[in-house]
């Protein structure tokens, strides 16, 4: 199943990593409908449910990746946050909730503190591209941001990016990227595409319970790019949408990952819970 289209734009030396036919910052790719159950006893209509998990490139080697696309999981409501940032801001809505670290491992690093050396960037151009990136990050966090404390009282959200996959020039895959929030209040239902499991030949959905964390899974099967088809073979960290949630003293942990196994995904949501103040 192909990826969605995402909106480009043409090559432009004083914007964002000089973009060329690549995602553009700040916009959002069209999402297909989630997996739906039936109203009656056939089989569920379905379409492929795909997150921007694409592996833009700047110049040379600069790292310059696009936030995730808002409109992925948004926490208790059923609808989704993707593109989101730790938000700093003077309103007291937020004031009690707690900071999400910079890092989490060598591997991932929020986008907004991607620093010039981890994105490869080798020339003062490449540089400010890259300080042009992390204000880019911060602005579109800061409105998710925004639109969760209005539903919630207060959120902290940040999102976090595999910077040694997407740095790497060589990689044919695309690099892993997650989204963490924080609300007040329990954790809730964990149901993104509602209550039913799908399972059909090219993709399916799963509700589980691992390590102690309600999980909702999207998979899709590998594609053979010769037919553009699914195949039989098993899903990989590719494939995968995950979400997870946790609750700890009154506040609501929730991961969502793309390109990360729900195994993965569990992991780094208790590598947050450990790091975070």
């Amino acid at each position: 199943m192909p990826p969605p289209t995402v909106p480009t734009a043409p090559r432009d030396q004083g914007a964002l990593g000089a973009w060329a036919g690549r995602p553009v910052p700040g916009t959002l790719p069209p999402l297909p409908t989630a997996p739906t159950a039936p109203t009656a006893p056939t089989a569920p209509a379905t379409a492929g449910r795909r997150g921007d998990n694409g592996h833009p490139r700047g110049r040379g080697k600069a790292l310059l990746v696009v936030p995730l696309a808002l409109g992925a999981l948004l926490v208790g409501a059923g609808a989704g946050a993707g593109a989101t940032y730790l938000v700093v801001s003077d309103d007291p809505a937020a004031a009690d909730l707690p900071a999400l670290p910079d890092r989490l491992d060598e591997r991932f690093v929020a986008k907004s503190a991607v620093t010039p050396e981890e994105s490869g960037a080798t020339t003062s151009s490449d540089r400010s591209g890259v300080e042009r990136f992390n204000q880019a990050a911060e602005a579109e966090d800061k409105k998710a941001g925004e639109v969760l404390g209005a539903l919630h009282g207060k959120a902290t959200a940040r999102s976090y990016m595999d910077v040694a996959a997407a740095a790497d020039d060589s990689r044919a895959a695309r690099p892993a990227q997650f989204a963490v929030t924080v609300v007040p209040g329990d954790a809730g239902l964990v149901i993104p595409h509602g209550p039913f499991e799908i399972d059909q030949p090219g993709q399916g959905t799963r509700l589980s319970e691992i390590d102690g964390h309600r999980c909702a899974t999207y998979w899709t099967r590998p594609v053979d790019p010769s037919s553009d088809q699914p195949t039989n073979g098993e899903p990989t960290a590719g494939n995968y949408q995950v979400e997870c949630r946790a609750e700890r003293d009154g506040l609501t942990y929730d991961i969502y990952t793309s390109g990360l196994t729900p195994e993965e995904t569990v992991h780094y949501l208790d590598l947050v819970l450990e790091k975070t103040k």
